[in-house]
């Protein structure tokens, strides 16, 4: 009698969103709900000697089952358009928000965040970049990008404010 081995595999790909569906989310999902709908954020650059001023715009919308915030940004800076893929969640394991960023450069970071009242703080994984979200109101943020060498001098290269439409 031959076995097909496609077919636990079709049933757990059947069954995982079905309970994904009816288990419990975390409280802590619901403050991601912050950063969706559509934006547009102003700011400066700083890299080495070069800066300037940048525009994006973005739209963030829960992925289908409520879990991740998915964000797609389109850049304008002064090194010319790009774009970026975000994607926000909540690891209950290890009790810290979730970052990935892949941008249209080639680099793609992975930070964990907290959040205390209205300040988000996200650390890359690797503790050489941080990003600080401040949050101004319901429709306003200002935000700081920066890196360290040593994890105590810290440069910003990035800051500027977002506001939803």
């Amino acid at each position: 009698m031959q076995k097909h081995f496609w077919v636990p595999i079709l049933a757990v790909i059947c069954i995982v969103p079905a309970a994904a569906q009816t288990r419990q989310k975390p409280p802590e999902l619901a403050k991601l709900e912050y950063f969706v709908g559509d934006t547009t954020t102003d700011g400066t650059m700083r890299l080495g000697q070069a800066s300037g001023k940048f525009t994006s715009k973005d739209h963030a919308e829960w992925m289908n089952g409520g879990y991740f915030v998915i964000v797609r940004a389109e850049t304008m800076t002064p090194f010319g358009p790009g774009s970026q893929i975000e994607i926000m969640g909540w690891d209950a394991i290890r009790k810290v928000y979730t970052h990935d960023a892949y941008n249209s450069g080639g680099v793609h970071t992975s930070s964990t965040g907290t959040v205390n009242r209205d300040v988000w703080t996200w650390t890359s994984a690797d503790g050489r970049a941080r990003q600080t979200v401040k949050v101004l109101s319901p429709t306003q943020f200002a935000f700081k990008f920066e890196l360290t060498q040593d994890g105590t001098n810290w440069m910003t290269v990035v800051e500027g404010t977002t506001t939803k439409h």
